[in-house]
């Protein structure tokens, strides 16, 4: 089965699938009910989940940073998507991939090469272009380069920001 993204979401939909918990909270509504409130986000986005009358105790094993395996139904509701979740369960880290889960540039990664490759050649001096080329041809230094984050928080802080910083 595909893996379905936040962005792949739509209303209506039955889904199935494993998420990061980003945050949790457990409510109560006007008449004393319990329900779970839990962001879930992937690489694309979050979305907000709602558990009705649920056990405290039954919440428990859901942990902010780790992954659930969630089934329930989208819902628009007040122009915003939502989960009504069935089922939420804990999913070991071990089990899930965690590419899908970490956010990523929106740019292509082999155009952001090519516009460093442009601008590392182009320079004039022919000493500097020369260790250029050494770091291009060096195939380890430009696989990191094109996973690592530019920074931890803000800028660029996601998967390829540092090449997409060093082009813009």
């Amino acid at each position: 089965m595909t893996r379905r993204y936040v962005t792949d979401l739509k209303d209506g939909d039955i889904v199935d699938e494993v998420f990061l918990v980003a945050d949790k909270q457990l409510r109560a509504n006007r008449n004393a009910a319990l329900y779970l409130t839990v962001d879930l986000r992937d690489r694309t986005g979050v979305v907000n989940g709602r558990m009705w009358n649920v056990m405290e105790e039954s919440c428990n094993h859901i942990q902010i940073g780790g992954f659930v395996r969630i089934k329930g139904k989208v819902q628009l509701y007040q122009g915003t998507l939502q989960l009504i979740l069935t089922h939420i369960d804990a999913v070991a880290a071990s089990n899930i991939d965690p590419v899908d889960f970490e956010s990523m540039t929106s740019q292509k990664i082999e155009e952001l090469f090519a516009q460093l490759r442009t601008i590392l050649l182009g320079f004039e001096n022919a000493q500097l272009r020369t260790l250029m080329e050494c770091f291009l041809l060096d195939d380890p230094l430009m696989r990191l380069l094109a996973e690592t984050p530019a920074g931890v928080k803000a800028h660029h802080a996601y998967r390829g920001g540092l090449i997409e910083h060093i082009v813009s």
